[in-house]
Order: structure tokens, then sequence, then C-alpha cells
């Protein structure tokens, strides 16, 4: 990234870092860096994720001082959410626009009329902190005729083809990217239970309610 910023920053006339966790600490103090150094241009930090605030507290105060440092230097911020908006706006000494931007998908004319016909579906990556466990666990609880499927990588060792084997559901693989609309449409409802750390405004809850599906998740 470094790299690629010391050949295009000559060419630009705005930079704007799309940055999370580490990032944010790591990389947005040092490129804001080098932009003072070899010619200052407008900069831009958007932040990704819903657990700034949690990160900050986490971090030394010498990380703290170099992110407040480069944030003085700092024409821009976006953010995910409203919580992290009014954070943001507290801790920058010297006042900087902070937008509310959260995650985004281009129009889809993909939709239809829709009966319910029982059938939910997950798609997300498949880890406890997604709600997984709290699907399987339903899935038992459901009368005949419903069904739950659920689509992701499975990132924790547990999750296995034998595992779900035990629960009224089905795990469908990995989709492509391509495929997530034209799969999520053939559903009545998104479930999305997360309680996952740095949860922002994910994706695929824009994408169900853009094709008129009803999403069940948390707040």
């Amino acid at each position: 990234v470094i790299i690629c910023f010391l050949f295009r920053h000559r060419k630009c006339d705005l930079i704007l870092l799309n940055s999370a966790r580490n990032g944010i600490f790591y990389l947005f103090p040092a490129l804001n860096y080098l932009n003072r150094v070899i010619g200052q241009k407008k900069f831009a930090l958007r932040l990704f994720g819903g657990n700034f605030d949690l990160l900050w507290n986490n971090i030394s105060k010498k990380r703290c001082r170099l992110f407040l440092r480069a944030a003085d230097h700092t024409d821009l911020f976006f953010v995910e959410t409203n919580h992290i908006k009014s954070f943001l706006e507290e801790i920058i000494e010297n006042k900087k626009p902070v937008i509310y931007f959260p995650n985004v998908r281009k129009p889809t004319s993909l939709k239809t009329e829709r009966n319910f016909n029982g059938k939910f579906v997950f798609i997300s990556q498949i880890k406890n902190t997604k709600g997984v466990d709290e699907i399987l666990q339903v899935s038992d609880q459901l009368p005949p005729g419903y069904s739950i499927d659920l689509y992701g990588p499975m990132l924790e060792p547990k999750y296995t083809p034998d595992y779900f084997a035990r629960y009224q559901a089905h795990y469908r693989g990995v989709l492509e990217p391509q495929l997530i609309l034209e799969t999520l449409n053939e559903y009545d409802i998104l479930l999305l239970p997360t309680y996952h750390p740095g949860e922002g405004y994910p994706g695929i809850l824009i994408e169900s309610l853009s094709l008129g599906i009803p999403v069940i998740t948390t707040t």
C-alpha cells in the first residue's frame, strides 16, 4: 500500500484511505505523515466497522496520540454508524467533518411478488459471533414445512458438515458474489443474529432489503 501510495501520490488530488482495525492505527498515521512530507494533498479516512470506540480504548496512549496527530491533518472522515460518528467527533480536538456513510450496494431490478413459504436464509461468514449457533438451535423448533439454509465460508474448526447434520438446517456452501442476489431472491426472510465485534452495516442487509426481503437481525 505504501509503495502504491508513493507512486501515485503526485497524480491525484485527494487521498481516500479505506481502513479498519489495525490499518486505522498504523497505516493511517504513516500515510498521513508521508502525505505531509512529499507534498500535502487533501486526505480523507473511511472507517469500516462499528467498534472503533472499543479499539480506541484498548490501544496504547502512543497510538492514540499518533492517530490524533494524523487526524489534525485530515480533511474528512467517513464512518458506518452514527455511534462512531459521535465518538469520533468527541475525541478529535480540531473539529473536522465526520460524515455518516453506511455501506452501499448498486440498485437491483431483480424483484418478485412474494408469498411466504417458510424459507429462511443466512448468507455471511460461518462463525459463532455471526449468530450461527442461535440459528441452528432455532431450526429444531420450527414446524414442518419450514427450512433454513446457510451460505458462507466456514471460518471456525467446529463447523463441519457433520456439525450441521445434527440440526434441521442445511449448509449450502459458499456463494460467488454475482450469485448472491439471485440466490437471496429465492427466500422469504434473511437471518443475521450477529454480535460480531466490529460489525458495522453488513452489505447483505442492504441486498436483502433491496429485494423487498425482510430481515431478522440484532440492533
